[in-house]
């Protein structure tokens, strides 16, 4: 093989091992991610896989409410996330929804993982931080498919 040849292949053998390592990555669903600060926010994908670990990174930037914590939901039919929103902050678990899951973790400004399996859904997340005793933010929904 001639030296004008294997740069030649050389070259095309690169750009198919980034092409390939880029649509790995793209195949990859990235965590959901839940930010604090005076509400919440997500990131990441719509959508989770039925029964299989899904990563929720939590990061509460306000140290002085405490701990920020994440209750996951599963609603009745009928209700929306609007219906959760409505919901005075103050208002305790609706008889219309079912919880799933809860974690709180420390608002110190760091990444805290959690790993959550569901199987059915759609899933919604309520944030609130504990010394505010009230909600700051409702997220979703997130579908769960098979």
């Amino acid at each position: 093989m001639k030296y004008e040849q294997l740069i030649t292949f050389g070259s095309v053998l690169v750009f198919v091992i980034l092409l390939v390592t880029a649509c790995a990555s793209l195949a990859t669903p990235k965590n959901i991610t839940v930010t604090f600060d005076e509400t919440c926010t997500m990131e990441g994908p719509n959508t989770i896989p039925a029964g299989k670990d899904t990563t929720i990174d939590i990061t509460g930037n306000l140290k002085e409410y405490g701990d920020a914590g994440v209750a996951i939901l599963i609603l009745d039919p009928d209700k929306t996330l609007k219906d959760l929103q409505e919901l005075p902050t103050d208002a305790g678990q609706p008889s219309w929804s079912q919880m799933i899951a809860f974690s709180s973790f420390p608002a110190d400004g760091n990444t805290h993982s959690w790993d959550i399996n569901v199987v059915n859904g759609p899933i919604y997340f309520v944030c609130f931080y504990e010394s505010l005793d009230s909600r700051v933010g409702v997220l979703g929904p997130i579908q769960v498919e098979e």
